[in-house]
């Protein structure tokens, strides 16, 4: 036979069934949930709540066998339906834990539920004396047999609560053949009580602020239990007494209760006492000295503590005393931040008290009560003001005729019964003063007008007097006398003066009126109308635009408009449109015309923001319009005057908005294993804003698989950003190491955009070609100068300056003489001749060709060019290469211009073509003909036929 703990099932059945009886009014009670939180029934301390996302059904089910609740409920989670049962002492947490439950309807088993003991477990040792054993406090079903139970292994542990009770409730069962007896047959439960004998445990005494208690000298201190705290569960307050080791109320002072004061207590005192706040230690002797205190249950002692007892003199500074601001009628809090005395000691019950001697003139200091209610006081504590709970009240009524008068109060200033000092506190009011700043209004040639801020400017006002020669209208209503209106209604527009007839010549009205406030009305003041008669002035404010580039702007009225005396319609012509840019009309929704660059708009246009003017996003700083403002006419005008041309200036501000562009797109050539500077003649970006220099540009350059950018003047520092002015000055040394071709990507940014660029390097042997070499033209007997125009050279080797190239003369011109140009024009002789020069000198233009004036046409002399630099192991490598240059000698006749020498006209059919040959044209030069003329055509054909009188003949010797 074994027994089951089926304690919760029990229990889940006895309360059902007490909220069953509760429930009077069928044999089933029903709970919803629909809230996805709980739905708790209340009734005679019974409850039952459940936790899920549907709804549950409960229903108590008795019978002569068994008792079981079914639980039909709907939810979405499959497990986890938690529910608390509770009745009147008791209460059980149940967690339904079976998949099987979700959905439909199912009966409630033991072994859905998790079985718990309230204040203990049952435990079962295996083998007695030993550690083995099986725990009743796991989440699991524990079983035992008669065996167990008559050799001792089972066994109830208490948790150690301070409850007198205990229960389990178990099934017995039988798993052998032999048949039960009635009373034990079917799933009966039985309960098994427990009853826990209380054990009395001593009090526990402790100091949570610690041990050093400090007052001030001749003062007392609330003892609380802040600064004793006691620990005893098995023992009331009431009988929990303490009591002191010592006498200490001729050394030091003595511990008073709150409801026997100024009189020494005995020694003894309940913890009762001390959490009612009623006792207290009175100083009245040294400034030194101990209590050891501790508590007695009546039975047993709790450890002793000792309260180290410090008397210290009073100091006191006033901290705070700003005063206060307040408006007329108003009220200010007044807090720690403008009153507050700071004291050495921070005690408990110690607090420092302000006592009002001299009232404010003009107001009253209140205090809030718990009601809520403020309330006069003739006193406070910095307590109140820390929780700005005391407040001024200017109650003064009237115009003040003293805009300085001053406002104050006194207080004294107590910590606990000891006056410290006597404090002034200011309070600044700001006195109502009523003051017009405008009061005027001009009509000029209009029967109404809105009363704006701009001709009226106070506060609230009531009319003492209406005008005569008009109305004052609020929201189409007509004011009277006693009427009321603020400066809102004024600021919204809807005071609005109408005369009553139409002037013909210039008159003037006025109303008075009254400002009043909660507390002060003014005197009256008079509002003045001017109404003028009509006229035909006109005036035109041009104040131009301000725009970014590209963008588009609205002309508003505040730049362009045309004030009017009647406010007439103005009609605006553009006369010379935008050159970069254009007008544009916005807003016209059922209009299907096209928009831009208009020519013609109204003052309406300008009022509701229609016209635009639209940039053309070019590189221009500035733009204009012009235009003629038309005044329509009426019926009674005088003379009609002219429109004058009005210029509207338009300001562009230039935008970054160009991307840098390669321009210089070459490969970089370089001698193997040796170095040569990066300049814009290898790479060179441009931008194009107007505004931004080529030479700002930034590169940033990443890793270089076949060499490094480093510094020219110290190769040891590696670059990895420069500007295009670095390479324009020469800065960026590339140094080559490794492969012999590659490329590496450059990052260029004007400080908005950025590119990137590939720079291509190819490393070869050190070596010298020819870059240019055109040939020399010189006339018969003269000079030509030799520049680097027509002869220059360049290397892949480090060769930074160009005296590093050299020039050297082995075939020295025949019929002339290489010499360098004399500034003081000395004549030139053989021992002039040039053997050697460089690039330099040719750049320079210092060398020239003397022709000897002989008859011969051309001329050639022979140099060879050679470079050399000086590697990092100190080894000259060099470069040379032989340059023939020729020289083409021309006479003097030959610069003459050529002229026609023949020239007929030539027919041609309607859409044909024809041959235009020496019979219809050639040209000479001193009577010789010129087989390679060229012919410019200076003037356009008209009708496909050539003007041939207007064409240039160019000799080929002309410059």
């Amino acid at each position: 036979m074994k027994y089951c703990l089926q304690g919760d099932w029990a229990l889940l059945h006895r309360l059902c069934g007490e909220l069953e009886l509760a429930e009077v009014t069928s044999r089933e009670s029903v709970l919803t949930n629909t809230h996805e939180t709980h739905t708790g029934l209340y009734r005679e301390k019974h409850l039952v709540s459940f936790f899920g996302d549907g709804y549950i059904h409960l229903r108590t089910v008795e019978s002569l066998v068994q008792s079981s609740v079914h639980v039909r409920f709907r939810t979405a989670a499959p497990t986890g339906l938690v529910f608390v049962a509770a009745g009147h002492s008791d209460f059980l947490l149940l967690e339904l834990v079976s998949g099987r439950l979700q959905g439909g309807r199912a009966s409630l088993q033991p072994k859905h539920i998790k079985p718990r003991l309230c204040h203990g477990h049952l435990r079962l040792d295996l083998l007695p004396g030993s550690d083995q054993f099986s725990d009743g406090s796991q989440d699991r079903d524990l079983s035992f047999s008669m065996v167990d139970l008559w050799q001792g292994r089972v066994m109830y542990v208490h948790g150690g609560s301070e409850e007198p009770g205990d229960f389990f409730m178990f099934s017995v069962f039988s798993s052998g053949k032999r048949e039960l007896p009635v009373f034990l047959k079917g799933n009966r439960l039985h309960r098994f009580d427990i009853s826990i004998s209380p054990v009395n445990d001593a009090p526990v005494l402790s100091l949570p602020e610690g041990n050093l208690f400090t007052l001030l000298e001749n003062s007392k201190r609330q003892l609380s239990s802040e600064v004793l705290r006691v620990s005893d569960p098995d023992t009331t307050p009431e009988d929990l007494l303490f009591n002191s080791l010592a006498d200490i109320r001729t050394e030091a002072g003595f511990l008073e209760h709150q409801d026997y004061p100024h009189r020494p207590a005995d020694n003894i005192f309940s913890l009762q006492d001390l959490e009612s706040d009623k006792i207290w230690f009175v100083h009245s002797g040294i400034p030194n000295s101990r209590l050891p205190l501790r508590v007695s249950d009546g039975e047993k002692f709790s450890n002793t503590v000792t309260l180290r007892i410090t008397a210290v003199p009073l100091e006191y500074k006033l901290v705070n005393n700003s005063g206060l601001e307040a408006g007329q009628g108003r009220w200010a809090i007044l807090s720690t931040n403008q009153l507050a005395v700071q004291i050495n000691v921070a005690a408990p019950g110690l607090d420092v008290r302000y006592d009002v001697t001299e009232p404010p003139l003009y107001g009253v200091v209140q205090r809030l009560h718990s009601s809520g209610e403020w309330k006069p006081a003739t006193s406070f504590s910095q307590k109140l003001l820390e929780r700005e709970r005391v407040r001024y009240l200017n109650t003064y009524v009237g115009v003040q005729s003293q805009s300085d008068a001053t406002e104050q109060f006194t207080c004294r200033v107590y910590v606990g019964e000891r006056v410290i000092d006597d404090v002034i506190v200011p309070i600044a009011i700001r006195w109502i003063q009523f003051k017009v700043t405008r009061s005027k209004m001009e009509l000029n040639g209009v029967q109404e007008a809105v009363i704006t801020p701009e001709n009226l400017q106070a506060i609230s006002k009531v009319l003492q007097t209406i005008p005569k020669k008009g109305q004052l209208h609020f929201d189409d209503k007509i004011l009277i006398i006693n009427s009321t209106f603020s400066q809102k209604n004024i600021t919204d527009g809807l005071i609005k003066y109408k005369l009553l007839n139409k002037v013909q010549e210039d008159t003037r009205d006025a109303f008075s009126f009254q400002l009043f406030a909660p507390q002060a009305a003014s005197t009256s003041y008079d509002f003045r109308i001017s109404a003028r008669a009509e006229s035909n002035a006109v005036t035109v404010q041009n104040k131009g635009l301000s725009i970014l580039e590209g963008a588009s702007k609205v002309i508003t009225q505040d730049v362009l408009f045309t004030y009017t005396a009647s406010n007439r319609e103005v009609e605006y012509k553009v006369v010379t449109p935008p050159k970069n840019g254009y007008l544009r009309r916005i807003n016209l929704s059922n209009s299907t015309s096209i928009n831009d660059n208009i020519l013609t708009f109204t003052n309406e246009d300008i009022t509701r923001e229609r016209i635009m003017y639209v940039h053309d996003d070019g590189e221009t700083k500035q733009d204009y319009f012009t235009f003629l403002a038309t005044v329509k006419s009426q019926k009674h005008a005088g003379k009609k005057q002219e429109p004058e041309e009005q210029r509207f200036n338009i300001s562009v501000q230039l935008v970054n908005d160009q991307k840098p562009v390669r321009v210089v797109d070459k490969v970089f050539h370089v001698a193997r294993d040796g170095q040569r500077l990066v300049t814009v003649e290898d790479l060179r970006f441009r931008d194009d804003d107007s505004d931004f220099e080529d030479s700002w540009l930034v590169y940033t350059r990443r890793g270089i698989p076949m060499g490094e950018l480093v510094l020219a003047s110290d190769p040891s520092h590696k670059v990895y950003e420069f500007t295009q002015r670095d390479l324009e000055q020469k800065k960026v040394l590339f140094v080559h190491r490794g492969v012999s071709s590659g490329r590496f990507v450059l990052f260029v940014t004007d400080g908005k955009h950025y590119v990137s660029t590939l720079l291509e390097v190819l490393a070869q042997d050190p070596y010298l070609r020819v870059e240019n070499n055109t040939g020399l033209l010189v006339r018969r007997g003269s000079v030509s100068v030799l520049t680097c125009a027509n002869l220059s050279v360049s290397t892949n080797m480090d060769v930074r300056n160009p005296e590093e190239l050299h020039f050297d003369v082995f075939a020295p011109p025949d019929r002339g003489l290489l010499h360098f140009i004399d500034k003081d024009f000395e004549p030139v002789t053989e021992a002039d001749a040039v053997r050697s020069f460089t690039q330099r000198d040719l750049a320079d233009g210092r060398l020239a060709y003397r022709h000897d004036g002989g008859s011969e046409v051309s001329d050639v002399f022979n140099v060879t060019a050679r470079a050399a630099e000086r590697t990092a192991s100190a080894v000259r490598r060099e470069a040379r290469v032989d340059v023939g240059v020729t020289v083409k000698v021309y006479l003097e006749s030959h610069q003459r211009a050529p002229s026609v020498h023949t020239l007929r006209s030539v027919t041609v059919e309607e859409g044909g073509e024809v041959s235009v040959g020496r019979q219809s044209l050639e040209s000479c030069s001193s009577h010789r003909l010129i087989p390679h003329s060229a012919y410019l055509e200076r003037r356009e054909r008209i009708h496909s036929v050539s003007m041939w009188d207007c064409l240039h003949l160019v000799s080929p010797c002309s410059d």
